[in-house]
């Protein structure tokens, strides 16, 4: 069913996409989709209202793309050594006088390898809640994305509705095997109004519903295993054996957030963006305490962008604050008539047991100096990083503090039917202070957090480069190409990412 409709859903955009026509050329158009000199573009990605005014009419891109991680060491406990993916993806856009259509649609087959401690996918939205073992293993994903939308300008300013869908399916190919099911459907609605001659103001308001249904099964006869329920206070576990055990359990969770954006509809004066978004998932596990899990999400970007003749210049200011909380509720049934044998279950309390924060403020400076078909985009971002964690009953808590600072360069050649670019990015991140208070004798502390708190504390030095030629052809379309590779060092060890895209761009 998914694979039919994922089918009509691209032709739909392909179809929506090419039609219209705008003055730009192809390879110019491509470049200036993926850009994010205007700043309309960059804080548009999640405002449908403010499709509306891109600088482009229409815009059409099918590309396929492969990755090859290789963490050796340098992972946090959930993620596995090496990590292969191979997708695709179509993108449309379309735009008249007073409506725009919009939507993308995407498809990954992901096979990640030596997982251990994790059962389950998105860890990052569920806290402490997971399932886990101990037994290494491969799991295999399968991916569909969909979104899309619309806007339409009217008197009172342009409104903008546009939905999203991930289907996720993984499945671990080594007893004990989970099998999960993930459905993440979000709906956003958004009004952008002119402010004066040269700005934009845009709210926004996103819904979300989100759904993982796992499953755990032993086929191997006489094969026992010993599966962890995690929690704030540490863990319980369950013997799994046989060949007709099977465990399962449900994540469920709502989710909404909010959006402010204040810009210059051209490329020059001050931009802010401020976002809010709340989630919680809750943890049905069967016959077991509920966990739930509530994570709170603050972003402000603030900054200027200025031009002359022939550079821009921008700089800006971002700052985060994250939170998760874990409360934990305790029920007990009782008989309330023993001749129809009817029960009722109560709860008899609630306690938060894990907390966690995440925070960072970084300064920003960026620019695009021009001369004849050359382009320098030199960048520097400098700032500092807060990470705690806490579970609450047991003796388990960190404080980190880090500092980063990111140089870039990118360097673009501008051809009559093609633009070519390179980008050289590198980054450190050191640690100017950590605390960490640890239960030596838990296993799970040390099997999956200690391990964490290492890796995360670990003074880390990146170094990234990556190159794209687009191409105009014969009939107006175009040819593009990227190829990147990322390196990691930390702890004496050494992490690579390899990755390659081909696309097509329609006239």
């Amino acid at each position: 069913m998914i694979q039919r409709f994922f089918i009509t859903f691209v032709f739909i955009v392909c179809h929506v996409a090419m039609q219209g026509a705008d003055t730009l050329s192809v390879s110019r158009r491509a470049h200036l989709w993926h850009s994010d000199k205007p700043a309309i573009i960059r804080l548009a990605q999640n405002q449908p209202a403010l499709k509306q005014f891109l600088p482009l009419d229409r815009y059409t891109e099918i590309s396929v793309n492969t990755t090859i991680q290789n963490n050796n060491s340098l992972h946090y406990h959930h993620q596995g050594d090496t990590h292969h993916t191979l997708g695709g993806e179509v993108v449309g856009y379309h735009k008249n006088d007073r409506n725009t259509l919009f939507g993308k649609a995407a498809y990954h087959r992901q096979k990640e390898k030596y997982i251990r401690w994790s059962q389950v996918e998105d860890v990052h939205r569920l806290g402490p809640y997971i399932i886990a073992d101990s037994t290494t293993g491969t799991r295999d994903y399968e991916t569909y994305l969909l979104s899309g939308g619309l806007s339409h300008q009217t008197p009172a300013g342009t409104l903008g509705l546009s939905a999203s869908y991930r289907a996720q399916s993984s499945y671990r190919t080594r007893d004990p095997r989970s099998y999960s099911i993930i459905s993440d459907f979000k709906f956003t609605a958004g009004w952008a109004l002119p402010v004066g001659r040269s700005n934009l103001a845009a709210l926004s308001v996103t819904f979300g519903r989100y759904d993982q249904a796992l499953n755990i099964k032993s086929y191997e006869e006489g094969r026992t295993d010993l599966i962890y329920f995690m929690y704030g206070f540490g863990y319980y576990n369950q013997n799994l054996s046989g060949s007709s055990d099977n465990y399962s359990t449900d994540y469920k969770g709502n989710n909404h957030a909010l959006e402010f954006q204040f810009l210059p509809i051209q490329e020059e004066g001050w931009f802010l963006n401020t976002r809010y978004a709340s989630e919680t998932i809750d943890a049905a596990y069967s016959h077991r305490t509920r966990g739930s899990y509530k994570s709170t999400d603050l972003i402000l970007t603030s900054g200027y962008q200025w031009k002359t003749p022939a550079h821009q210049y921008r700089i800006s200011l971002d700052a985060t604050h994250e939170t998760g909380q874990g409360t934990e509720f305790y029920y007990e049934t009782f008989i309330v008539d023993t001749i129809t044998a009817t029960t009722e279950t109560q709860l008899l309390s609630k306690n938060q047991k894990f907390h966690k924060q995440y925070s960072s403020l970084s300064l920003t400076g960026k620019g695009w100096i021009t001369n004849n078909q050359w382009t320098i985009i030199p960048e520097l971002k400098s700032g500092i990083l807060f990470h705690s964690s806490e579970y609450r009953t047991t003796p388990w808590k960190t404080a980190i503090n880090q500092l980063i600072i990111k140089p870039s360069m990118g360097i673009r050649k501008n051809h009559q039917q093609s633009i070519s670019t390179i980008d050289i990015a590198t980054a450190w991140i050191t640690a100017t202070s950590n605390k960490l208070q640890v239960a030596e004798d838990n296993l799970i502390v040390q099997k999956t957090l200690l391990p964490d708190f290492q890796f995360r504390s670990a003074n880390k030095f990146y170094t990234q480069l990556e190159a794209k030629h687009i191409q105009t052809m014969k009939n107006q379309n175009a040819w593009q190409i990227k190829a990147g590779c990322k390196l990691l060092k930390a702890r004496g060890e050494t992490a690579t990412k390899v990755w390659l895209s081909l696309g097509l761009v329609l006239f």
